[in-house]
């Protein structure tokens, strides 16, 4: 009896450890399957970084210069930072409005008494986009960084110096004025625009200095320009949102505007420190879009795709780009498609 005890507790402890070995067997194979996968992982890797760096060692040879294109991903998410930003602040609920404001002054077509208090947000949109528009986008390339008045003649003065120095006539005088600019030099002549790129490198590292993305360096010279025109900017839109609100816009609103102001003089900046044609451009009023590419809906996106639209509000602009600021003027490539309200029949 007590021998058939020792060989069942013998049994058992065989059992056991043979099932102790399994498990341990398997935890092995687990572990060497997890190592072999790493293993992989590591070598893409690899494999990713030599690709990559061939790909700048190729640039370098390319590229003979310090200069480095901005990526079309890099632009799209700054221009959806500012977008997200602008739809932020004028959204009813965050402005509580619950209502149809009672001024006029923000809407003399009387958009809302046609479409409802529910599209106030839409008329907003179309009203702080008018304004950065204006203060950040009046001219081409950059040159509506400073503003639309003389901020902008003073770029354009500065260039006009600059080719009278290389002119073969020295002492004539500038061609043109900046109200008739017509900004084709930049997009016909690659030492001229090598020249727009430099230069509105240079202002924006004398606005932005590294470490200081967040704040103006000075006050003086282009940088108390730029800072004039923000501030130009902020004023506007908050004027607006405060003839909306029947408490005045609350602190985080006005936070919200001076974000939109930062954005959209870094992106305007942007847009002259690249040799490429880089745009922001609306439709007028009126005029017919085509839904798809270029515009979508602000309600519906795309699916009416294809239908031609009359235009009532344009809500946000289309972004994009022509050629690659070298070898390709001409082709052109949407970044981020533009809003339209179209008009109801």
């Amino acid at each position: 009896m007590t021998q058939q005890k020792e060989d069942k507790h013998l049994a058992a402890l065989r059992k056991e450890r043979e099932l102790h070995a399994d498990e341990l067997e398997a935890k092995q194979l687990e572990f060497e399957r997890g190592v072999r996968e790493r293993d992989r992982q590591h070598e893409h890797n690899i494999i990713d970084l030599r690709e990559k760096i061939i790909s700048l060692e190729g640039d370098l040879v390319d590229n003979s210069d310090d200069f480095r294109p901005a990526s079309d991903d890099s632009l799209k998410s700054k221009y959806r930072e500012l977008k997200l930003v602008v739809e932020t602040i004028t959204e009813p609920f965050n402005l509580q409005i619950s209502g149809v404001p009672r001024t006029t002054r923000i809407d003399p077509d009387g958009f809302l008494a046609r479409e409802g208090k529910n599209q106030l947000r839409f008329l907003l949109r179309s009203i702080v986009w008018e304004k950065v528009m204006d203060g950040f986008f009046s001219a081409p390339l950059g040159f509506g960084a400073l503003g639309s008045g003389s901020g902008k003649k003073l770029l354009v003065n500065l260039f006009q110096h600059w080719r009278k120095i290389f002119d073969a006539n020295p002492t004539a005088a500038p061609v043109g004025n900046y109200q008739e600019e017509s900004f084709d030099v930049f997009r016909d002549d690659k030492e001229a625009n090598k020249w727009r790129s430099a230069t509105f490198q240079s202002i924006m590292m004398a606005v932005f200095p590294k470490g200081q993305r967040k704040g103006l360096a000075s006050s003086g010279g282009m940088v108390g320009t730029f800072r004039t025109n923000r501030d130009k900017v902020y004023g506007e839109i908050r004027d607006i949102l405060n003839e909306v609100c029947t408490n005045g816009v609350a602190e985080e609103i006005e936070e919200g505007i001076a974000n939109i102001v930062r954005l959209a003089g870094e992106l305007a900046l942007e847009f002259g420190s690249q040799r490429t044609q880089l745009w922001l451009e609306g439709p007028e009023k009126g005029s017919s879009v085509q839904i798809g590419q270029d515009f979508v809906d602000c309600q519906d996106g795309d699916g009416n795709r294809g239908a031609r639209e009359e235009v009532e509000l344009v809500v946000s602009p289309k972004f994009f780009r022509v050629g690659d600021g070298r070898n390709d003027l001409s082709t052109v490539k949407i970044i981020y498609p533009g809003e339209i309200y179209p008009k109801q029949s």
